[in-house]
């Protein structure tokens, strides 16, 4: 009736807003058809036979870093869509198709380790989703977005009332799909924990912002397990920083349920060597920094860091030259491929350094 009337089309849900999909569902498999059939076509068997190895490793890595960016930096992608892109990408690599499959060399967790781990340096499709997600962690912590819109509506939705500002510790709950996918990047696993949970820390501006006992605001911990009994002793658990600071002096106001004695004292003369010169700034704001980068977030540093797989390189091999036409052959033979027993190396010593490889 309202189409009809301001003379204008009547829509539908989902339909596409700058590229990606409004009103969809993202766990669902048909709300990612757009991105596989993108992949299908890109990474056309055909084109495979026409390239080397060294090609169709360019063209993965190229597809990777520019058709699926998009949407991995808003949705959270389903294990039925990493394992169909995936499917994908290993009979484009190994040359399979729906006649007939080739044996793949190695398996592909090996193929996405980075290359001086000795993988091909294909990109991990979750890993990668997950560091692009990761954006809004920090957006959500960046204390110059406090004023953004989405911001306000999100903080007003699920942290209203909440005493802590950790994106963790959600009021509500009732998610989004969209924001618990988001939340839930940071407990995937422990190096996703350490990453996202555990890697944002607070850098203390004018204390306004900041529990004292709660957050980890000096060293990587909260002050109440580095100081259990003085936690258990005073009155004010969830008292921010600034409203116990005295000024500009040293001392601080604690409010105790009683006089501490005995190991109390001595927690309370560490707390206070520590908190010794510690000063206030009223320019600046309390605000989160990641703590595995100086300078900040980066998904390419957070891919790096979630890529914790260790190296299948022998020390004792050597590192040849990158060129793209030889590496599948540098490749198989880090693969021990010349080592089966249908092939027999001409030498076992290698004529550019004159290591022995045995």
């Amino acid at each position: 009736m309202a189409a009809s009337t301001l003379n204008s089309k009547c829509g539908h849900l989902p339909f596409l807003y700058l590229g990606l999909p409004v009103g969809g569902n993202p766990h669902h498999l048909k709300f990612w058809k757009p991105v596989v059939e993108k992949f299908q076509s890109k990474l056309a068997t055909w084109k495979g036979k026409l390239l080397s190895f060294g090609g169709r490793i360019t063209l993965l890595t190229s597809v990777l870093s520019a058709l699926p960016l998009f949407y991995f930096s808003i949705f959270k992608v389903p294990k039925g869509v990493v394992s169909e892109l995936e499917k994908i990408q290993k009979n484009f690599l190994w040359g399979s198709s729906n006649d007939y499959n080739k044996i793949a060399w190695v398996n592909w967790g090996r193929v996405c380790l980075a290359k001086s781990k000795g993988g091909l340096g294909i990109p991990n499709l979750s890993i990668r989703n997950s560091a692009l997600l990761g954006k809004w962690w920090n957006n959500f912590y960046d204390a110059e977005g406090n004023e953004k819109l989405w911001k306000k509506i999100i903080v007003r939705k699920y942290y209203d009332g909440v005493s802590s500002t950790s994106i963790s510790n959600t009021a509500s709950s009732s998610l989004s799909p969209f924001w618990k996918d988001i939340l839930s990047i940071g407990r995937d696993c422990d190096r996703a924990f350490g990453c996202f949970d555990d890697g944002f820390i607070r850098k203390l501006g004018d204390g306004s912002n900041t529990r004292f006992w709660k957050d980890a605001w000096m060293g990587s911990s909260p002050l109440m397990f580095s100081f259990p009994r003085l936690f258990c002793l005073t009155l004010s658990k969830d008292t921010l920083v600034a409203e116990l600071k005295l000024g500009n002096a040293d001392g601080w106001a604690f409010q105790w349920r009683r006089p501490p004695f005995g190991r109390e004292l001595d927690e309370l003369e560490r707390l206070e060597d520590s908190l010794r010169n510690l000063n206030l700034s009223d320019r600046r704001l309390d605000k989160f920094i990641w703590k595995h980068c100086s300078t900040g977030y980066s998904s390419k540093q957070a891919y790096k860091f979630l890529d914790d797989f260790p190296s299948c390189l022998d020390k004792k091999c050597c590192k040849c030259v990158d060129f793209p036409k030889t590496s599948g052959l540098d490749y198989a033979a880090g693969g021990e491929l010349l080592f089966l027993p249908l092939v027999t190396p001409p030498s076992s010593f290698c004529n550019f350094v004159h290591l022995s490889l045995a």
